[in-house]
C-alpha cells in the first residue's frame, strides 16, 4: 500500500508504514469506483480499519462514525459473496464446457 501525507499545505511526501499501522475505513465511494484489479484490497485492510475505530473511540478522537464501519463491513461481506458466486459459475461454466467436449469427441468417434 502506498501512503503519501500532506506536509504544511504545499507538498507531499512519502509514508513507509509498518506491517501493524492503523488505517481509517475507506469512503464509500471506493465500492463503487474501484478498479477490477483492485476489488479484493480491502479484505487484507479491514482488520486494520476495525482497529483504527476502536482506538479512535478509546480516546474519545471518533472520527468515523459507527454506520461508517457497518457499511464498511456491509459492503466487503456484499463484495465477497459476489465474488465467491462468481467463481462457482465460472467452474460450472467450465465443467459443462469440458462435458460438451466429451459428448462432441464421443459423436465424432461413433460417426
Amino acid at each position: 500500500m502506498m501512503c503519501l501525507a500532506h506536509v504544511n499545505d504545499n507538498h507531499f511526501i512519502m509514508v513507509y508504514l509498518t506491517d501493524d499501522y492503523l488505517i481509517p475505513p475507506t469512503s464509500i465511494l471506493y465500492g463503487q469506483h474501484y478498479q477490477d484489479d483492485a476489488k479484493s484490497w480491502d479484505y487484507r485492510y479491514v482488520h486494520m480499519m476495525i482497529a483504527y475505530k476502536e482506538l479512535s473511540r478509546a480516546t474519545g478522537n471518533e472520527i468515523v462514525g459507527d454506520n461508517d464501519v457497518a457499511m464498511l463491513k456491509t459492503l466487503i461481506t456484499e463484495r465477497r459473496l459476489l465474488v465467491i458466486r462468481k467463481l462457482e459459475m465460472e467452474s460450472r461454466l467450465k465443467k459443462m464446457a469440458l462435458d460438451l467436449m466429451i459428448v462432441a469427441y464421443t459423436l465424432v468417434q461413433i460417426s
